[in-house]
C-alpha cells in the first residue's frame, strides 16, 4: 500500500511525483479515498475506469490538482480535498454519473477497484 503521507514536494524538484493519472490513482488515491462501491451500495466504481473518457479527465484533474496542492503545508490538502476530489468524486461515484452501470465492489475499508490498463 501507498505511503499516505506522500507530497510532491520531491525534495524542491518541480517534477511530478507519479506519471500519470493512472499511476496516481493505483499508488495512491485508491488506497486513501475509500469508498465501499457496487450494486447494492449508493456508490458506483468500474475498475476499468480507465476506458471511460469523462472519468480519465476528471481523475487527471484530480491528479493534476494534487500534484500542485500536496506541496502546500498549511492548507494544500484541505483545498484539494474540497474543491477537486470531493467535488470530481461526487459526480464520479454517483449512481447516476459516469460509471452508473459499473457492477464493481469492494468492501467497507478496502482499495476502489482498479484493474490496470493495458498498456501497464
Amino acid at each position: 500500500m501507498s505511503d499516505t503521507s506522500e507530497t510532491a514536494d520531491n525534495n524542491g524538484s518541480s517534477e511530478p511525483l507519479h506519471t500519470d493519472a493512472v499511476d496516481f490513482f493505483d499508488r495512491y488515491f485508491r488506497h486513501v479515498y475509500k469508498r465501499r462501491v457496487g450494486v447494492r451500495n449508493q456508490h458506483r466504481w468500474s475498475a476499468r475506469w480507465w476506458d471511460i473518457p469523462e472519468v480519465v479527465i476528471r481523475m487527471d484533474a484530480i491528479w493534476r490538482a494534487w500534484e500542485s496542492l500536496s506541496s502546500d503545508p498549511t492548507v494544500g490538502m484541505s483545498t484539494w480535498l474540497r474543491d477537486h476530489a470531493d467535488y470530481h468524486m461526487s459526480i464520479l461515484l454517483s449512481p447516476d454519473g459516469p460509471m452508473a452501470n459499473a457492477e464493481d465492489s469492494n468492501q467497507h475499508g478496502e482499495p476502489l477497484p482498479h484493474e490496470a490498463p493495458p498498456e501497464y
